[in-house]
Formats: structure tokens, sequence, C-alpha cells
């Protein structure tokens, strides 16, 4: 057993493992921007269909929906949406 009570093949592993990690994390960064990215639109386009800005609800949107649009327009308040005089909602 050499340094660290590590053989020498544990040795070359950690080595091999410390050289592949940098690459791999930095695809991995990568990888979760760009899928956030995909999230973020997915969610705004979700908001867009339930017209969570507008005062009122379309007429396509099911009850379960209106319930769910009455919620997010709740919890986008709580987080600092401003809802005007007219009911219509800013998105942040």
């Amino acid at each position: 057993m050499g340094h660290a009570g590590l053989s020498a093949a544990s040795r070359s592993q950690v080595v091999t493992y410390l050289t592949q990690a940098k690459p791999l994390r930095t695809r991995l960064e990568a990888a979760v921007k760009a899928e956030r990215d995909v999230a973020e639109k997915a969610a705004k386009t979700a908001l867009a269909h339930l017209a969570t800005g507008d005062a009122k609800a379309p007429d396509y949107v099911s009850a379960h929906q209106k319930a769910l649009r009455w919620r997010l327009r709740a919890h986008g308040r709580a987080l600092g949406d401003i809802k005007h005089k007219d009911e219509t909602q800013g998105l942040q």
C-alpha cells in the first residue's frame, strides 16, 4: 500500500476520475442550463394558455384549469406580481 492507504491501481482510478470530473461537470452544467430554458419556455406557454395575466379566464378552459389559474394568480401576487385595477395581472 502506498500513499494514504491506496494501492497504485486505486490511485490511478482517482487520478483518472479527477481528470474527467471537470469536463463532466461542465457538460452537466450546460445540460442543466439548456433544460432550464426549455422548462421556462414551457411554463410561460402554459401560463399564456391559461391566460393567467388576463382579467378573465378564457371560455375554453375547464373548471379544473380555472381553479389552477386562480391559484397561480394568487401565488404570483404572493411573489410580487401586481394585480391592476382592471383585474389584469403582471407576470414576472
